[in-house]
Formats: C-alpha cells, sequence, structure tokens
C-alpha cells in the first residue's frame, strides 16, 4: 500500500517541480506551488496513516545505537526555525544543565516526535515564541526531558483528556481553523513509549501549552557531559551549500517510464550521464555488458518494487555477477526494517518515495566520490 500511494505522490511533486522551472508567468507559478504545497501536505497525512497502522499492527520498529542528542536537537532547530519565521514567531532551544555527548535511543523516531512537538506549537501559537527546553535527568536508568512551550491559544481540561486519542483534535472550531488530521499526538505518545518513556500535556486555555517528552537513554559509559551553547540564528548567514556537480555515469533501474525520466532530469541536470532500464532483469544484462566494454557504470540506482524481478533480487544478482560500485535502493519505506533488508542485498544506500531531489544529488555525489 505504501508503495502505491508513494509512487505517483513522487511524480506528483516531482513533476510540479520541473513545471515550476519552465514556466514564467506569476499566476502559473503561484498555481504550481499551490500543487506542490498541498501535495506536501497530503504527504504527511499518508505518513501519518501509515506509521498508526504500522504501530497498531505491532509492525512498526525502534533500532536504537549511539547519537548526539545535540545533533538532533540541532536537526530540528533548523527545520523548523524556517516554519517559525514564517509565522512571525521566535524558536528559541535552551539547556538547563550538561548533557551526555552520546546517548542511546532511536535518533530517527525521535526526531519524529520532536519535529511533530515543535511543529504543532509553531501551528497553534499566533503570536510570541516556542520554547525547546533541554534537561537531562542522570541516575541509573537516565532520561532525557524535552519540553516545548509556546504561547499559543492552550488546551482545555476536556480536550486534554483525548488528546493522545487517534483523529482527535481539540473541538471542531480547531479543526476548521488549524487543520491536521488529530493523528499527530497519537503516533508522538506510542513511539515515545517505544522509546521507554512517554508525552504529557500541561495547558490553559489563552495561556499557551506545555508538552514535555521524557525517554530513555541508556548508559552510554565513559563519554564526556557538555553544557551546549544556544544555537545561533542563521537568518544573516550566507548560505554557503552550493548544488553538487556530477561527473557519473548512472544507471536508472524502474518499471515506471514517468519515474525514470524524472530521476533522469534531476541527474542530468546536475551533470551526471544516465542510461536507463525498465525491470531488474535488463539492469543486470545492462550492467555486464557495460563491464564488459571496459566502462562500467560509475552507480545504479535500483527501484526496489518492480515486477518480474524486483530490487533485492536484482542487487543480490548484480553482486554475485560482480558488480563492485554503488547502488542505491529507492523504496516506499512501507517498514523501516526495509532499510536493513536493501543493505543486506548489497546496497549502499537507501532514499524513501517520494525523490528528493537535493537528497538523491547529494547522495549520489557523496558515493561516487567515495569509490572514485
Amino acid at each position: 500500500m505504501s508503495h502505491e500511494i508513494r509512487t505517483p505522490m513522487t511524480a506528483i511533486l516531482g513533476y510540479a517541480d520541473l513545471l515550476t522551472d519552465l514556466v514564467d508567468g506569476i499566476d502559473a507559478r503561484q498555481y504550481l506551488r499551490t500543487i506542490r504545497r498541498n501535495g506536501d501536505f497530503l504527504l504527511d497525512i499518508i505518513d501519518d496513516i501509515l506509521d498508526l497502522s504500522k504501530i497498531e499492527a505491532g509492525k512498526l520498529e525502534v533500532f536504537k545505537e549511539q547519537f548526539s542528542p545535540l545533533q538532533v536537537v540541532e536537526d530540528v532547530r533548523s527545520i523548523m526555525e524556517v516554519r517559525a519565521k514564517e509565522n512571525a514567531l521566535e524558536l528559541v532551544v535552551e539547556y538547563t544543565n550538561r548533557i551526555p555527548s552520546l546517548i542511546e535511543s532511536d535518533p530517527k523516531r525521535l526526531k519524529q516526535i520532536l519535529i511533530n512537538l515543535v511543529g504543532n506549537a509553531i501551528k497553534f501559537t499566533k503570536v510570541g515564541s516556542v520554547r525547546l527546553i533541554v534537561t537531562y535527568q542522570q541516575s541509573d536508568s537516565p532520561q532525557l526531558e524535552l519540553k516545548v512551550v509556546d504561547t499559543g491559544i492552550g488546551i482545555s481540561q476536556e480536550q486534554n483528556d483525548r488528546l493522545f486519542k487517534p483523529f482527535s483534535q481539540g473541538d471542531a472550531l480547531v479543526t476548521r481553523e488549524f487543520g491536521g488530521t488529530g493523528l499527530g499526538l497519537a503516533i508522538s505518545q506510542r513511539l515515545a513509549t517505544l522509546l521507554g518513556g512517554r508525552v504529557f500535556c500541561k495547558s490553559e486555555v489563552g495561556k499557551g501549552s506545555e508538552f514535555t517528552l521524557v525517554v530513555s537513554v541508556g548508559l552510554v559509559p565513559d563519554v564526556p557531559m557538555i553544557q551546549p551553547m544556544i544555537a545561533s540564528h542563521t537568518s544573516n548567514e550566507t548560505p554557503t551549500d552550493e548544488p553538487k556537480q556530477l561527473n557519473c555515469h548512472v544507471l536508472i533501474v524502474d518499471d515506471r517510464r514517468d519515474i525514470r525520466f524524472l530521476s533522469k532530469h534531476l541527474l542530468t541536470t546536475a551533470g551526471a550521464r544516465v542510461s536507463e532500464a525498465e525491470d531488474g532483469q535488463v539492469a543486470i544484462e545492462r550492467a555486464q555488458q557495460s563491464a564488459a566494454n571496459g566502462n562500467p557504470f560509475d552507480l545504479i540506482l535500483l527501484d526496489m518494487q518492480m515486477p518480474n524481478l524486483d530490487g533485492y533480487a536484482t542487487a543480490v544478482e548484480l553482486r554475485k555477477q560482480g558488480y563492485q560500485r554503488p547502488i542505491i535502493a529507492i523504496t516506499a519505506d512501507a517498514m523501516q526494517g526495509d532499510m536493513n533488508r536493501c543493505i543486506e542485498c548489497g546496497c549502499n544506500g537507501y532514499l524513501s518515495k517520494p525523490i528528493d531531489a537535493k537528497k538523491l544529488v547529494e547522495l549520489v555525489a557523496q558515493l561516487t566520490i567515495e569509490q572514485s
């Protein structure tokens, strides 16, 4: 189901971006931006419904690893600061005490919860600020407390009682004015439970809300404690990340012609040379032919959900045949375990649909530079 939904969304969003680069009329560009904005909104809803269905089916997994909590918080701040500025709000990060330089949890799921909580705070705050307050609670079972405090509309006790139930969002007036499915907090609470913690709320109508996330972070031995500085705002900084330029030959493997065209356009625009294959068997034959000619493909971009020979079997066979250069898996990310399966089949990288143009080019650049 995830594949069937995400694949057409890749085409819808990707081709809207392509058209935006081709039209000059102000009205036409505005219409395309509307398509893109609403497509992104629809994708958020799809993600929420799929996540909730995975959680309720007991299929959503967490993968604990050691990582920097400072980096996760900074990533969230960087992502959400743009949205805060659009709403003329101040987004502030505070650290009340020293935190370990490394903790053990699932960084992807932790970030997902924080983005949801901070995003909600920005959404329901018209004037003032949103603060993310980080506190490390040291004990035999250490925890990280992340508190999101806003100056928004607030929540009544009646609304608070049903806040973490699926498809529940305040009252009808709130839903009409602010939109949304009411799934985000239900998902966040379930994810927090999987991370050994919980989310709870204190609020008063008209005086803002305070959402607190507490997660278990494990005992990581011999890591230094640090006192992070308040992250500097980036509004006056000059962007330094120039678009990546590619100098490589890529084989795109996908059974859908429209997705091959989109991927080809993104890569050729960045400087790559591109060949195409419509299924796994054709990809294997073309990889063998290019190797026999002494000019093997620098990288293979491989869709994992294809008829006949799927991407997983194709990757295994390519490695058996001696192809040693990078393979990037493209999948609908139906389950987080797909990432491990892709790596086990011989892939070096992983991107989920809809394809993010910047991430695609950056990953191709990274992998082709590493193997050159």
